[in-house]
């Protein structure tokens, strides 16, 4: 202020472009301020997010791996099945002829 009224003595329009400059100089600093607390939250939104995204990852990770593990499931019992047919298939002939080694 003390400025101002100094260089109102040689310039009589001084004051307002020195007003002008600190208003605009203000409202350009708070924009700024402003500005850094929207990315902070717009950061602090990006990683909860994620956050969530993760956790629905590792869901259907879970997921998968049950599936994947009845799907096993089934594929042992088929197996299985399929062992004993072969070995049913096996034995009938020795079993028929009363051969042990007809196999």
């Amino acid at each position: 202020a003390s400025i101002s009224r100094e260089v109102a003595e040689y310039v009589s329009w001084a004051p307002i472009l020195i007003s002008s400059f600190l208003s605009l100089s203000g409202l350009l600093f708070l924009n700024v301020i402003i500005a850094l607390i929207c990315e902070a939250n717009v950061e602090i939104l990006e990683k909860a997010k994620k956050k969530k995204q993760q956790g629905r990852q590792e869901d259907n990770a879970k997921e998968k791996d049950n599936a994947s593990v009845a799907e096993r499931v089934l594929n042992l019992k088929a197996m299985h099945f399929e062992i004993q047919a072969l070995l049913e298939k096996s034995f009938v002939p020795a079993l028929e002829t009363g051969d042990p080694q007809a196999r």
